[in-house]
């Protein structure tokens, strides 16, 4: 466990409030599992989500839904969703009549993703126990959505959030009874498993794995060690950027990025790696970690340094949007690899992740809503997993975070994560490294 040691803090429990009508401070603590909880991460690539499975109610259905580090709230959608109209709405939906513990709190949901522009969520807020492998939290606070049309054909029912009780709906929202009132926001699902007592510690590890893999892991409330063959080296930390004296979310520095080429374009025998940066000096912004986003979202310069050897076209997908492709034959050549650098706020052993080129080309005809797109000469043409924005939100998404074993946490009063090479395989592939 020595290469966890650095993210090992004394364990602190944080003290707010939950909203009002909550009855969540009146539980009794558990005995933690001092393993924490491990869960099943699913790959459903074609469709750029990371999924987990959920048990809700008395007695408990199960959900599959999206995992998010870049929101808080856990929502499922209302059995009569207007989306749905004029046919039932498929399993997956969530009826407050079925369930003999949810408990409505009178507290409206109001949310949006972008996963559509224009496309918002109103719901209302419930008490309910959930399940998390064989532990149960109860009187757990979510929201029931009504989702629309836009959104319904997702393969995907519901997100769970990990991020701040205050990006959560009830906190941020004009309408909600609590609005920006500190002393109210409910604990967020993942924070309810470690202050009920349910794990041992103020955290969670996510695990990806590599592009092609099928599944990776979560574990609430511990850090793997090493010898789990998901990652290599040091497990080094970084201090999340806070809002104000506020956490609200997975923001860091990144402070650099470079590539090194490994092997000559036009030669199999190779040469020495050359490494070039593709950022200035003093260079520094600041980026979101966000598993509920597939791709990088960049600034244009930076964005257009990543994408430079590999000449990119353009592609209208659905929405209109300009959608970057490169040729598919890049997948299976010798490609060169990415190096992100973070530090900033007093990071004294700051990290460094490895992010090889293929992992950023998505296979062809992926993503599934998008189809198969070939060059004007026929050539099979892939998604890059890169996209340019103009900010003022920058996003490392799943692109980025298959190349990492992440640990978020909150403990000793500092919210912080650490980041170590993820090594692919992990125990459900062949064994192998970056």
């Amino acid at each position: 466990m020595r290469n966890a040691m650095r993210f090992l803090f004394p364990a602190f429990t944080l003290c707010f409030l939950s909203l009002a009508t909550s009855s969540q401070l009146a539980l009794p603590r558990n005995t933690p599992n001092p393993n924490g909880i491990t869960l099943p991460i699913f790959n459903d690539f074609a469709h750029q989500h990371y999924l987990i499975n959920i048990s809700v109610g008395t007695p408990p259905s199960l959900y599959s839904v999206l995992l998010d580090t870049g929101s808080t709230d856990f929502w499922l959608p209302a059995w009569n969703s207007s989306g749905c109209t004029p046919d039932p709405c498929k399993p997956g939906t969530f009826n407050p009549a079925d369930s003999s513990s949810a408990v409505d709190i009178h507290v409206p949901f109001n949310v949006s993703y972008g996963l559509t522009p224009g496309s918002g969520m109103l719901g209302e807020y419930y008490n309910e126990n959930i399940s998390v492998g064989n532990a149960v939290i109860k009187n757990q606070t979510f929201a029931i959505a009504n989702v629309p049309a836009p959104i319904t054909p997702s393969t995907f029912w519901g997100i769970l959030g990990l991020g701040s009780r205050y990006s959560t709906s009830s906190f941020t929202s004009p309408w909600s009874p609590v609005f920006h009132q500190l002393n109210a926001t409910y604990t967020p699902l993942w924070e309810s498993l470690f202050e009920t007592g349910l794990v041992p510690r103020h955290l969670f590890s996510i695990y990806l794995n590599r592009q092609s893999a099928d599944v990776g892991t979560i574990t609430f409330g511990a850090i793997e060690g090493p010898e789990s063959g998901k990652y290599e080296g040091e497990l080094e930390t970084v201090p999340v950027l806070l809002s104000g004296p506020l956490f609200t979310g997975w923001a860091v520095n990144l402070t650099s990025v470079t590539r090194t080429t490994t092997h000559c374009a036009n030669s199999s025998s190779g040469a020495e790696p050359k490494t070039e940066p593709l950022t200035p000096d003093n260079f520094t912004i600041q980026v979101v970690l966000d598993t509920g986003a597939p791709n990088m979202y960049l600034p244009t310069p930076l964005y257009a340094q990543i994408a430079a050897p590999l000449t990119p076209t353009y592609h209208k997908n659905p929405e209109g949007n300009p959608t970057p492709y490169v040729r598919c034959a890049l997948r299976n050549v010798s490609q060169p690899y990415l190096s992100f650098s973070f530090g900033g706020g007093g990071a004294t052993h700051a990290p460094t992740i490895r992010v090889p080129y293929d992992e950023l080309i998505y296979p062809f005809g992926l993503p599934a809503n998008l189809g198969e797109v070939r060059g004007e000469d026929g050539a099979e043409l892939c998604y890059f997993g890169v996209v340019e924005t103009p900010g003022p939100v920058f996003l490392l998404g799943a692109t980025f975070l298959r190349s990492v074993y992440a640990v978020f946490g909150g403990e000793a009063g500092e919210w912080r994560v650490g980041m170590a090479q993820a090594r692919y395989g992990g125990g459900w592939d062949a064994d192998e490294r970056l």
